[in-house]
């Protein structure tokens, strides 16, 4: 009973985290459209779950899949936005089990890899090549 009455609202709720998530890797003015493509990665450790086509008035911009990927305790799931030219617009890490330390630290907005910069875990990954 409290189940069928609480669905509704989770998957709202989890709707409302996902479209937040898409912009937040992927900033600007876009559209997300899912995809009914799978794709797999090269990499045995990592699942790549489903996609969303970027479009920003009405032109493919890039890419942005939900991947899973072995942690310590359980798998992370992250989404990763590709710009077209291949390189990685943004990653937000959707869920994680990590011990305290850098894993737990890994999605810390107030937690820098470069104090100087003011570089946070997840922003080291912007600009990269996506396929390196």
């Amino acid at each position: 009973m409290v189940y069928r009455i609480t669905l509704p609202v989770i998957n709202s709720q989890d709707l409302k985290a996902l479209n937040e998530g898409l912009a937040g890797v992927f900033p600007g003015d876009n559209t997300f459209e899912k995809l009914n493509e799978t794709l797999k990665s090269s990499d045995q450790t990592i699942t790549i779950g489903d996609c969303y086509e970027v479009k920003n008035g009405g032109n493919i911009v890039g890419l942005v899949v939900t991947v899973s990927s072995p942690g310590s305790q359980a798998p992370i799931k992250m989404l990763v936005g590709v710009k077209k030219d291949g390189t990685i617009s943004g990653v937000k890490i959707l869920s994680m089990s990590e011990t305290p330390g850098l894993g737990a630290n890994a999605d810390n907005p107030t937690y820098f890899v470069n104090r100087d910069k003011k570089i946070t875990f997840l922003d080291q990954f912007t600009g990269k090549n996506a396929l390196k």
